[in-house]
């Protein structure tokens, strides 16, 4: 099974608290590092920006839905587990 989307997932993660402790800390020091990007990369990272800011509040949605639909099976299975135990 790929996890590679979900392992970017987690280092964009660790990278973004990394930037700083506030949210105000974070921006600031993420907007330093685009302004000192060449034109070039500017645009390739506007672009995977747009990209994962547009899309992610879908998926959030979705994976959540299912993690919740998960755990609640998986607490059903225990439940039987115990009880047939």
């Amino acid at each position: 099974m790929d996890n590679k989307f979900w392992m970017h997932v987690v280092r964009l993660s660790e990278a973004f608290s990394e930037a700083g402790l506030t949210p105000d800390e974070r921006c600031a020091f993420i907007v330093r590092q685009f302004e000192n990007l060449p034109p070039v990369a500017q645009r390739e990272v506007l672009g995977a920006l747009r990209t994962v800011s547009y899309g992610l509040p879908d998926v959030h949605s979705i994976v959540n839905a299912k993690a919740l639909q998960l755990e609640q099976e998986r607490k059903k299975a225990a439940a039987k587990r115990s009880a047939a135990g």
